[in-house]
């Protein structure tokens, strides 16, 4: 099984996606310049996300009368 994925982005987001690779921020402050660095990069922010919303949603389901009674 490869490792790679190949994405094929269709041309109508060609602005969009050199308009991300000028303001999305890179984690090594290194300035992004190849579409898969930006999908990778996309990703990456994608997966943080969820993380952060999956985190705070454990978090609040605490605070809950429910959970608050059930320790």
């Amino acid at each position: 099984m490869s490792k790679n994925i190949i994405i094929e982005i269709d041309s109508k987001y060609r602005e969009h996606l050199d308009l991300l690779k000028d303001i999305f921020p890179s984690n090594d402050s290194w300035e992004i310049t190849s579409d898969s660095e930006i999908v990778w990069a996309l990703i990456e922010s994608f997966m943080a996300f969820i993380q952060e919303q999956a985190q705070a949603h454990e978090h609040d389901s605490c605070w809950n009368w429910w959970c608050s009674h059930s320790h």
